[in-house]
């Protein structure tokens, strides 16, 4: 079973990850340093999937995949109930099945 974790921006620039949650309509990160305001529109949530280099995914990474020369973002789909790549150029969109 996967992580259950979020990153989001804080104000300073810095990403930080953890617990999310909304207090008072701001974004916020919790995690064992305290309690973060992050920008709301840069939270995404953990995938359980590394990129190549062993970096963890997020809902909105971009990512290059591996066999093109293509860019992709991560987005939740609620019919698949799962998370595809969507390039952004033809609006395509696959499922991902393993590694990224």
């Amino acid at each position: 079973m996967r992580e259950i974790k979020f990153r989001g921006k804080g104000f300073n620039g810095k990403w930080i990850t953890g617990y999310f949650t909304y207090f008072k309509d701001i974004a916020k990160i919790i995690n064992t340093s305290g309690v973060f305001d992050v920008l709301s529109d840069t939270v995404g949530q953990y995938t359980g999937l590394h990129d190549s280099t062993g970096k963890e995914v997020y809902e909105g990474d971009i990512l290059k995949l591996l066999t093109d020369d293509i860019f992709v973002k991560i987005v939740w789909d609620k019919k698949v109930a799962g998370y595809l790549y969507k390039n952004g150029n033809d609006g395509i969109m696959v499922v991902y099945n393993g590694e990224i």
